[in-house]
């Protein structure tokens, strides 16, 4: 039987991509703004081919499901199900009702997207939506799909974070929405995506990229193998003393991008409800699977 939370996290996911929808849709879509992700490559493709942007979506979005699942694997496909079902449904209402309200009341919703102003405004808006939407997202352990799956393998297969490769990804689609749909339009882009991730980072918690963790509990090894073994995280034991009983203890510290701090605060409460877990933000993490010491961001 499904249980309540599960219901809620099922909700909040299907939330979050209700805003993604919107955002893209009622907004970015209507000024061409591109800000990065498969979105922005529907956008470039509707500009190019004048090919249904929602349609677009919706294809790449189940192509792409369907390589996570062979090349990622079974479990990751299945955090990705449930947003790459609603997301292209979502799209495909929003982009038939966006049109509808076009042609119906066009003294009310017509846009001028020669005034720059008008576009920066309606990027504002989409970097509010679409940041929402994706943080909701992460934050009940979900993943928008799309293109993170492309990410997510590039990512493993030379050692890097999936936040930098997003990133390096995002910047390559705005620059080509330079080169085709105009520069104006991509720096607003830009400003959008930086703008997006803020939101985001609002929406999980306050911080940076990466997060420094220590977690006490009397599970302590089932925790660190699920940290090394599931999550391919190295960790690191800090002997402690309790200051009050005397007792020695060990203490994981452990670094990790922010769209694994959900996956590991619910196992963390699975295995010991009364672990004691602290979050710190990590301004700079260099070393294996973070920054590149020569090659900062």
């Amino acid at each position: 039987m499904v249980n309540r939370e599960t219901i809620k996290n099922i909700l909040i996911i299907l939330l979050g991509n209700l805003f993604l929808a919107i955002g893209y849709v009622f907004f970015a879509v209507k000024v061409n703004v591109v800000n990065g992700g498969l979105a922005g490559l529907g956008i470039i493709f509707n500009v190019l081919f004048d090919w249904d942007y929602s349609l677009v979506v919706t294809i790449s979005t189940w192509l792409l499901f369907f390589v996570g699942l062979i090349f990622i694997g079974r479990k990751f496909a299945l955090k990705t199900l449930l947003s790459s079902i609603a997301y292209p449904l979502f799209t495909v209402i929003c982009q038939f009702l966006s049109n509808y309200l076009d042609k119906s009341y066009p003294e009310i919703f017509a846009v001028n997207t020669n005034d720059t102003g008008t576009v920066l405004l309606f990027a504002i808006f989409s970097s509010i939506f679409v940041g929402i939407g994706v943080g909701l997202v992460f934050k009940q352990g979900g993943s928008t799909g799309g293109l993170d799956i492309p990410c997510l393998m590039v990512a493993k297969k030379f050692k890097l974070s999936i936040d930098r490769v997003v990133v390096m990804v995002d910047t390559f689609i705005v620059i080509c929405s330079a080169l085709i749909i105009g520069v104006v339009p991509a720096l607003i882009g830009i400003i959008s995506a930086y703008l997006c991730g803020i939101m985001i980072d609002k929406v999980i918690i306050s911080g940076d990229e990466s997060f420094m963790i220590h977690i006490l509990s009397e599970q302590y090894e089932e925790i660190n193998h699920f940290i090394n073994y599931k999550m391919e995280r190295g960790t690191t034991y800090v002997h402690g003393q309790g200051g009050y009983t005397s007792h020695e203890k060990k203490i994981i510290e452990v670094v990790i991008g922010k769209r694994e701090y959900h996956t590991l605060k619910e196992e963390v409460h699975k295995i010991d409800k009364n672990a004691f877990m602290i979050v710190l933000n990590a301004r700079d993490v260099f070393g294996y699977g973070f920054k590149d010491y020569h090659k900062e961001n």
